[in-house]
């Protein structure tokens, strides 16, 4: 299940995603991250996600940094900030 907020004032939009995260969540991260300005920036909280492989997570953070915009996770296992870091996204941030 995917959650969206805005918070209004400081040009953020948090989105939470619960559940098992596979590609069509990711999916649905992507086309809600697009309906946003690109002036915001983008907190993905994975922290409610029961699952979320590898691969997915780097599909997830490949996604995000072809729409140009800077997007911080939160709620990621040691694991996979490491995984985050090993990529080098540029614009993808895991603190």
């Amino acid at each position: 299940m995917l959650h969206v907020r805005h918070e209004t004032g400081s040009n953020r939009l948090v989105v939470g995603f619960e559940g098992l995260l596979n590609n069509a969540g990711v999916d649905s991260i992507v086309r809600a991250v697009a309906l946003i300005p690109a002036a915001d920036m983008v907190v993905l909280n994975l922290g409610k996600a029961t699952s979320i492989g590898d691969r997915v997570l780097v599909e997830l953070a490949d996604a995000m940094v072809s729409t140009g915009r800077f997007v911080r996770f939160q709620g990621l296992c040691l694991h996979q900030e490491r995984l985050l870091g090993y990529f080098k996204r540029s614009s993808v941030s895991s603190h």
